[in-house]
C-alpha cells in the first residue's frame, strides 16, 4: 500500500489537530506536528479539507509538498465552517496546490437546497479567485447522503461538463478541473 495523501482530521477534533467543525479550535498537537514532519518525509500530500481554520495555517506553515482541499468549497459564497476563507484559498494556489469543489448541498448554498447551478458558481468563483492551475471537482460522492439537484452521482458528470462547456469554459480549462490539476500535484509525491 502506498499512500499518498493525508487529512489530519474528520469531523472530530482528534489527537493530530482540531476539525472545522468543532468549537474547540486548539491546532495542530505535537503529535500532528510529528505527523506532518513524517508525511514531508515521505512525500506525502496534506488534505487540508476538514482542519479548523487554526490547524490549516499551522498545517500548511509545515507541509512541503502543494497543500490538497479534496473536497472544499468558498466561504464568501456559503458561510459553512467546513468551507474555505478567501486567504485559505489563496494560500493553497500560492504553494501550488488544488480546491477540489465539494457537492455537499451545506456546503454549496445556505438554503441546504444546492443545485448544479451552485456547484457551478462555486467553480466560477474560485477561478476567478486563484485561476485554472489550482481548481478540481472534489465530489465527495463518496462522503455525502444528500447530492445537488442535477448531479445525483457520477453517471451526471457528462452533465457539469456540457454546462461549463456551454459558458465558454475551453477544453483545456476542464481537463485542469477534470482531472489534470489533481494528477499534476499528485505526480509531486513520486518526484
Amino acid at each position: 500500500i502506498c499512500v499518498r495523501l493525508v487529512n489530519l482530521t474528520w469531523n472530530y477534533n482528534n489527537p493530530f489537530a482540531s476539525a472545522a467543525v468543532e468549537q474547540d479550535q486548539y491546532g495542530l498537537t505535537p503529535l500532528g506536528r510529528a505527523l506532518l514532519a513524517d508525511m514531508n518525509h515521505h512525500r506525502m500530500l496534506l488534505d487540508v479539507s476538514h482542519l479548523a481554520e487554526r490547524s490549516f495555517w499551522e498545517a500548511i506553515e509545515q507541509t512541503r509538498l502543494p497543500p490538497v482541499a479534496s473536497h472544499s468549497n468558498a466561504k464568501s459564497l456559503c458561510d459553512h465552517p467546513r468551507n474555505l476563507s478567501t486567504s485559505q484559498i489563496k494560500a493553497i494556489a500560492q504553494r501550488k496546490g488544488v480546491i477540489g469543489v465539494n457537492f455537499c448541498p451545506a456546503f454549496l448554498s445556505s438554503t441546504r437546497q444546492a443545485t448544479i447551478d451552485d456547484v457551478i458558481r462555486h467553480i466560477d468563483y474560485l477561478l476567478e479567485v486563484v485561476g485554472e492551475e489550482a481548481v478540481a471537482i472534489g465530489t465527495d460522492f463518496d462522503g455525502i447522503s444528500r447530492t445537488p439537484v442535477g448531479l445525483a452521482d457520477v453517471a451526471m458528470l457528462p452533465q457539469l461538463i456540457q454546462r461549463l462547456r456551454a459558458r465558454g469554459y475551453a477544453p483545456a480549462v476542464l481537463e485542469k478541473l477534470l482531472w489534470r490539476n489533481v494528477w499534476r500535484v499528485l505526480g509531486l509525491t513520486f518526484a
